[in-house]
């Protein structure tokens, strides 16, 4: 939202009756002066008495209303009914002012006090002067500087006097919009921008120049499956044709009258169109113009408009907006646009020269399957990064795009004037979710959160319940994320062979190791990775016990460095039964991630340096056996296949006497059988454990010091590539695999001795 005060607006007539068309005659005098005033006021907007003072409106809330249809949705039978004029709401406000900023906002013509041009801070103020005619608008007519007021603040702010039509100096941004339905984004998108862009030419302002002599534009419109642009599109065909036939937008008379000796003049805002919206027509949807020269008729392709498909079922779906320029760009449904990310960096370039951004890009959507809006999230979570604009979020120092809260769509909570009554509407809100949270149910609850969501973190959740805890992990990024917690937690090491250690490994530590943090990997010098330190090995009498580290790990196959996708994760934990001896038990002690440049193989020789450094742990290297040949092949050959895990003989199967095996690792087989893994990590994740010194117990996942896994654990689905989460799948099985042989070790009709006990007394030579 809007970092003030959600706007009210004390009387919207004031505004928008200084757009409402008027039916004359073509051949009275008045028309062409009317109709050039009143493109005038759409293409630079107007200004009104709000509360005392003057607000500025831009012309596009004009437009919208008055020349352009939108079906009217009959609700108590769910169909379409007439066409009626969309509603201008507080909402329709702010997205108005939002997308003027990220078109490069930077003050008003006639301010002789104010500017919100950024350029001020980049000029040595010493150097320039009143008389350079190039820095003329940043100085008040006294001769000194205009003071800086942020373009979001100048635009909703109540002025004293009307002062001109907005300047757009600014290098312009992208806006993006994600929340609950039924909140007009599509509808207002297409016709309140790329058709108001088309119809004006994609004009910031209105002169004799540029009335004889327009600009030919051009935008693109798109979205991760076909039909949800196409859908949007022909919205906008239909809105165009309407100001060729309606008399309600200014048309006189009929096609038909020409043919009977009549007049007929269409709004002089329709614009002839031609082409269709086919993802592979060259000229798109397009204005034809046809001028007389001479003899001859010359046909010119005005304002065009490309429909383009980013699907993920083309080689080339992310790249489909690639080549040329465009004054906009709009992407439709992005909660549903698996290859946003890759898009979004291919079409940089079509908005931008030479790294200077010139157009915007609009991005919208909903909440959708969590497989396909990860995208999405990552530029709602991360708006500079996108150079979106930026917006408060729920914590005070977090940051997001724009959220499109339930409170503020239902229209049951506005006035006459689309002013919403905030504290109402939140409280039924609250209400109706308290309800659902009473039944326990999962899929309810989540339903409803999808679809009427009152916080970002509504839009993340499944349809059919979380599989692992998202919220905890939401809560627990942001405290990595304060004051960068996640890169000064741990130390990144490289280590080496040392016979100067009782372990024969060291370490050194190298701040120029790149770890992972973010699953983006576009922005990376190389897939290396790094070993990061968290705590060190835990020593009882200067010795490292042989259980007192559990390693996991998701191995990797490709041997091809520069591919992306999986990654080789290795958690080391602390065993929680050294506890009572002052371990941090169920914490984590490093980790690596990476895919080595010298291949699997590469990998493979890091983690044995890693088991060696603490300690050789028997039998405590868990991983995945159908995924784990070159793993377990590389150990052999090491003579170090006694720190492999053992075949689980209690946690995979049902057993009443133990059973002698050689096969090593855990199997992961039907997706039953995963999910039964995963429920076993969504339970230790929220399960409690009470360290040395500590007041009160702590929930495991808000002890895990690694930004990346977390960020794992909050995106997971059973889809796609999350090494994090598959190494972690390890760790539940291996507590109870321990926790079994402590009990099979402490009856004597079974093993009196037992295995570990065994292997110890062999070690120490007893």
């Amino acid at each position: 939202m809007y970092n003030g005060s959600w706007i009210r607006i004390e009387d919207s007539s004031r505004f928008l009756s200084q757009f409402e068309p008027q039916l004359i005659h073509p051949d009275d005098p008045r028309w062409i002066s009317f109709w050039r005033e009143m493109k005038r006021r759409c293409i630079e907007g107007a200004w009104f008495e709000d509360f005392g003072k003057w607000r500025y409106g831009r012309g596009n809330l004009g437009f919208y209303h008055h020349y352009c249809r939108i079906p009217d949705l009959n609700i108590e039978h769910k169909i379409h009914g007439e066409m009626v004029r969309p509603l201008i709401r507080d909402l329709e406000w702010h997205r108005s002012y939002y997308l003027a900023e990220a078109m490069g906002f930077s003050g008003f013509s006639d301010d002789d006090k104010y500017t919100s041009e950024k350029a001020i801070f980049n000029i040595d103020r010493n150097k320039i002067s009143i008389s350079d005619p190039k820095h003329l608008r940043l100085f008040q007519s006294n001769g000194k500087f205009k003071e800086y007021i942020e373009p979001r603040d100048n635009l909703f702010r109540l002025h004293d006097e009307p002062v001109g039509r907005p300047t757009y100096n600014n290098p312009a941004k992208n806006y993006l919009e994600l929340g609950a339905r039924g909140g007009g984004k599509s509808m207002y998108s297409i016709l309140g921008e790329v058709k108001y862009a088309v119809c004006f030419n994609g004009l910031k302002y209105y002169d004799d120049k540029v009335r004889l002599n327009p600009p030919s534009i051009k935008i693109n419109v798109g979205s991760g499956i076909k039909s949800k642009s196409s859908d949007t599109l022909h919205h906008m065909q239909i809105s165009m044709d309407n100001l060729a036939l309606d008399p309600g937008v200014g048309t006189w008379g009929e096609p038909e009258d020409i043919k009977r000796g009549g007049i007929y003049e269409p709004c002089p805002f329709w614009k002839n169109m031609a082409g269709d919206f086919n993802t592979d027509a060259r000229n798109g949807w397009h204005e034809l113009i046809e001028r007389k020269e001479g003899n001859s008729w010359i046909k010119q392709i005005g304002p065009a408009v490309y429909h383009k498909s980013y699907s993920s079922n083309k080689k080339t779906g992310a790249e489909a907006g690639a080549g040329g320029r465009r004054t906009l760009i709009l992407y439709e449904e992005i909660g549903l646009f698996e290859d946003l990310l890759a898009a979004w960096a291919s079409d940089e370039a079509v908005v931008s020269i030479d790294g200077y951004q010139f157009a915007p890009r609009i991005g919208i959507g909903t909440s959708g399957n969590l497989d396909t809006i990860a995208a999405a999230r990552k530029i709602m979570t991360h708006p500079e990064e996108y150079n979106c604009l930026v917006f408060p979020g729920e914590q005070e120092d977090e940051k997001q795009c724009m959220f499109l809260s339930a409170i503020i769509v239902d229209k049951n909570f506005k006035d006459k004037n689309g002013n919403t009554d905030i504290a109402a509407a939140t409280k039924f809100y609250e209400d109706k979710l308290e309800e659902k949270l009473k039944t326990n149910d999962a899929t309810i609850i989540n339903g409803y959160k999808m679809n009427h969501p009152t916080k970002v973190e509504h839009m993340w959740v499944s349809k059919t319940g979380d599989l692992l805890p998202v919220k905890e992990a939401e809560l627990r990024e942001k405290q990595l994320l304060r004051n960068n917690l996640f890169e000064s937690i741990g130390t990144s090491i490289e280590l080496f062979w040392s016979n100067e250690k009782p372990e024969g490994v060291d370490y050194r530590v190298n701040p120029a190791l790149e770890p992972f943090y973010d699953t983006n990997y576009d922005d990376r010098k190389s897939l290396d990775g790094a070993v990061v330190l968290y705590e060190q090995p835990f020593r009882i009498n200067g010795m490292i016990p042989l259980d007192a580290h559990i390693f996991t790990h998701d191995p990797y196959v490709s041997d091809a460095w520069d591919e992306g996708g999986s990654l080789g994760v290795t958690h080391v934990w602390i065993n929680p039964k050294y506890i009572p001896y002052g371990a941090k038990g169920n914490c984590l002690a490093a980790t690596y991630i990476g895919k080595h440049i010298k291949g699997v193989d590469g990998y493979n020789e890091v983690l044995e340096k890693l088991c060696a450094f603490y300690g050789n742990p028997f039998r405590s290297l868990w991983y995945e056996s159908n995924r784990g040949d070159r793993l377990r092949s590389y150990f052999l050959k090491k003579n170090k296949a006694n720190l492999l895990c053992l075949q689980p003989q209690f946690e995979q199967g049902q057993h009443i006497y133990l059973r002698n095996t050689n096969k090593t690792g855990f199997v992961v087989g039907s997706e039953v059988s995963k999910i039964s893994l995963i429920d076993r990590l969504n339970e230790w994740l929220l399960e409690e454990t009470q360290l040395a010194g500590e007041e009160e117990p702590i929930q495991n996942i808000f002890r895990i010091p690694c930004i990346f896994t977390i960020r794992q654990i909050k995106a997971y689905s059973l889809k796609g590539n999350f090494d994090a989460v598959s190494s972690m799948l390890g760790w539940p099985l291996a507590l109870g695999e321990i926790q079994h042989n402590i009990m099979e070790n402490m009856n004597p009709q079974r093993n009196p001795l037992g295995i570990m006990t065994k292997y110890l007394k062999q070690r120490l030579g007893a």
